[in-house]
């Protein structure tokens, strides 16, 4: 439900949020159910978003909130889902997704001047991994190019066509 009201866009947008979760090292993994449970909350009566990127910067406000707020578990099955997570993690969790929200804030500003290569990099302190400027540029040629799909040269967008390539690792679909 909270997917269609966003255009289709949230369930990429939490696998984006889950890799993030797994590969940040600024702040301690939760539980993968945890965090889409806190971004289906938080985007369930938000503003609908256009694509994956108008939702990275609000994802990660969401959970920067949410984290410090009890997570009930949404089938009533048990205790809530941050029932083990100690204060100091919650704190921890909260200023590294501020932070990230905070770096994103300098990649629409590089993306407004065309300026892709820095913008690139800010991403790259944002998702371990992702890849350089060449990189991605080599997988849109290789990948879109033949399936005649048109495709921006935005950051979030390169993201997408690397997790497609499987230059990024993928998460397991929960």
């Amino acid at each position: 439900r909270v997917n269609q009201r966003h255009n289709g866009q949230i369930l990429p947008l939490i696998r984006i949020m889950k890799y993030w979760n797994e590969h940040n090292r600024h702040a301690p993994t939760i539980g993968s159910y945890h965090l889409e449970t806190m971004l289906l909350k938080g985007f369930e009566y938000s503003n609908p978003i256009s694509d994956v990127k108008s939702g990275v910067i609000p994802a990660f406000r969401i959970l920067q909130s949410a984290i410090l707020s009890t997570c009930n578990d949404p089938k009533g099955l048990g205790e809530p889902l941050d029932a083990d997570m100690a204060v100091l993690d919650r704190v921890s969790f909260s200023a590294a997704a501020q932070t990230m929200a905070d770096r994103l804030y300098g990649v629409l500003i590089s993306e407004i001047l065309g300026l892709h290569e820095n913008a690139i990099k800010v991403w790259q302190t944002v998702f371990p991994h992702f890849p350089d400027y060449e990189q991605v540029f080599e997988a849109r040629e290789q990948y879109w190019r033949p399936h005649l799909i048109e495709l921006r040269q935005t950051p979030v967008r390169l993201l997408e066509a690397a997790l497609v390539l499987d230059k990024l690792p993928r998460l397991a679909d929960e």
